[in-house]
């Protein structure tokens, strides 16, 4: 009889040992969830947003090419120093990557070259394999019977993420 009292007082022990730790560990929970849910008052709003710059003006290439042919004047005053977006350009023609003293770096759809600032944005592209481009640029003018659209940003749209393997170039 005297050991069953004292294995009732361990049991009782542990108990309230997992009693006092389990409320322990809810308070500590209670505690965090409160103090991080926001009810301090210091409630921080993020600005009204805005853009950065201007959007860019929609245009085909092909009829800003007839649009210029007719009136280069008024269109260099139209598009000077805004940006262009050409939202669907055919890969007709292109600079070669593997030619190291090619220094123009572009890309044509008919008599319009859309040149690019790095090789790199013409890794994924192919000549004469249907590729089409989305293209962001600058008008400058006219060099020989080519339109020229600087400084451009491209993406591929067909087909999608472009070529994966190295240029024939290389």
């Amino acid at each position: 009889m005297n050991k069953m009292p004292g294995r009732i007082k361990r049991n009782t022990y542990q108990q309230t040992f997992q009693i006092t730790s389990t409320l322990a560990v809810i308070i500590t929970l209670l505690f965090i969830s409160v103090s991080a849910s926001g009810c301090n008052h210091n409630v921080l709003t993020p600005p009204p947003a805005s853009s950065i710059a201007e959007v860019p003006i929609e245009v085909d290439p092909l009829e800003l090419y007839n649009e210029y042919v007719a009136d280069p004047n008024g269109t260099m005053e139209k598009y000077r120093g805004k940006k262009l977006f050409f939202p669907y350009v055919e890969v007709h023609k292109m600079s070669f990557l593997g030619e190291p003293p090619d220094t123009d770096k572009f890309v044509q759809m008919g008599n319009v070259k859309f040149r690019v600032k790095y090789h790199s944005q013409l890794n994924n592209i192919r000549e004469g394999e249907g590729y089409v481009v989305e293209a962001t640029g600058t008008l400058s003018g006219m060099q020989w019977t080519y339109l020229i659209i600087e400084d451009c940003w491209l993406r591929v749209i067909y087909p999608p993420g472009g070529a994966t393997d190295l240029p024939p170039e290389y």
